[in-house]
């Protein structure tokens, strides 16, 4: 086994913060590519429009590729990660449109979650209705109910106990 020597760190060199940042020489190409992309992009989404087509990432993606003489299209990640194309993907699509406005519905209908005790629950419920109204709920806020329904037992199950060992004392007859 050889003995490898410790090298010394060496400090990195001092960057002023006024000089600029990235590669500079590379904003041109930087700039037609994201030209390219946006122009590509928009004529999808025209097409797509004329055609009476939905207006997807993956469809604007495939239909670049159409419309390009290499073949090349662009990317569904593209799309949003170009501000201009995704400015302009929002204004023509029907299906963010409608994400946007069940997103909004949800948010109205969701509330805020009552946390605070159980007493409301009735036992004869339908079950399919609180499946439904769980299944619109997200994670963390099932997390937190989850919870509050954990607390709610504990605080229950001491209250039971408490109240039977109250119930042991009247009922033992001392000798």
């Amino acid at each position: 086994m050889r003995n490898i020597e410790r090298m010394k760190v060496m400090p990195r060199p001092f960057s002023s913060v006024n000089e600029p940042k990235g590669h500079p020489w590379l904003d041109k190409e930087y700039e037609k590519k994201e030209n390219r992309t946006f122009d590509f992009g928009k004529k999808a989404i025209d097409q797509l429009l004329k055609e009476n087509e939905e207006i997807t990432y993956n469809s604007i993606s495939e239909k670049s590729k159409v419309l390009d003489p290499e073949g090349q299209g662009i990317h569904p990640n593209s799309v949003k990660r170009n501000k201009k194309l995704y400015e302009y993907y929002k204004e023509h699509s029907k299906t963010y449109a409608r994400k946007k406005v069940l997103e909004e519905r949800d948010k109205a209908y969701r509330g805020k979650p009552r946390l605070k005790g159980f007493d409301h629950i009735q036992p004869g419920r339908s079950k399919a209705d609180v499946r439904k109204r769980y299944g619109r709920l997200t994670k963390n806020e099932l997390v937190e109910r989850l919870i509050a329904a954990e607390e709610y037992i504990a605080e229950q199950n001491e209250r039971w106990l408490i109240e039977q060992f109250d119930n042991i004392d009247d009922k033992i007859v001392y000798k």
